[in-house]
């Protein structure tokens, strides 16, 4: 089992003397902070560390397993073949592995069987089992638990930001706590998974303000919406149903 700041120092370690591998499966409930922690490791590689999230990489390539085909993945091995700009390692982050078609997942074996030098594969799934074979016995392999990470952080800003906005009787409420959250520059990705924990103690009474949250979040991980927009939607439209 492994904690998200563990794995950023085990990783920092890996690279500085030279062992890190090429390829990684990140696995378990915790798909939101297992993409957390790889966007992160990207923004370490270009040296962008502790920077405005919204600033572009220029040797990170992100993918949705959901969309990702034969066609996609061709033009992916493409795109890798070229040498990385900034960072040590051109990466290859597919978010949702698990939801790869088959056929796209055989195109991608041939990438993970053979990586050019320079990249580094980062795939997150839930249940590594639901890889074929061959692929998945390319990647080492990282178990991250929901429970592990809540408990990491359960009593810091964040988690109790978290707690405010869900106990907030209005809109105006919570505005003000997401005015704050932007104003302190907190990573939104790490509060949304702060509510989903705290909504899945209790999810029958949850349920309509779960399923908001879980849609506004498959758009957040496209990276490339306004987060606090779709995290104030998700309760929008919670509170209108």
């Amino acid at each position: 089992m492994a904690f998200i700041a563990d794995l950023q120092k085990d990783f920092k370690r890996l690279l500085t003397h030279h062992r890190l591998g090429q390829s990684y499966l990140i696995f378990g409930e915790a798909s939101l902070a297992a993409a957390r922690f790889v966007r992160e490791f990207a923004r370490f590689l270009e040296g962008k560390e502790g920077a405005a999230s919204h600033e572009p990489l220029l040797d990170a390539l992100w993918c949705d397993g959901a969309t990702t085909g034969i066609e996609e993945v061709r033009d992916l091995r493409r795109r890798l073949e070229e040498a990385p700009l900034r960072a040590p390692r051109r990466m290859l982050a597919i978010f949702g592995a698990d939801r790869l078609t088959l056929p796209a997942q055989h195109a991608i074996l041939k990438l993970a069987e053979e990586p050019p030098q320079d990249v580094l594969l980062m795939f997150t799934v839930r249940n590594p089992e639901v890889l074929i074979a061959p692929l998945a016995s390319r990647f080492q392999k990282i178990y991250l638990s929901d429970k592990e990470v809540f408990l990491e952080s359960a009593d810091n800003d964040v988690a109790r930001a978290a707690r405010n906005l869900l106990a907030a009787k209005d809109a105006k409420a919570r505005n003000e706590i997401f005015k704050k959250l932007l104003e302190e520059e907190a990573d939104l990705f790490l509060v949304a998974a702060h509510l989903l924990a705290e909504l899945k103690a209790d999810p029958l009474r949850n349920i309509v303000l779960l399923k908001s949250l879980l849609a506004r979040l498959a758009l957040m991980n496209q990276f490339n919406v306004n987060k606090k927009l779709q995290l104030e939607a998700a309760f929008g439209v919670a509170t209108s149903k």
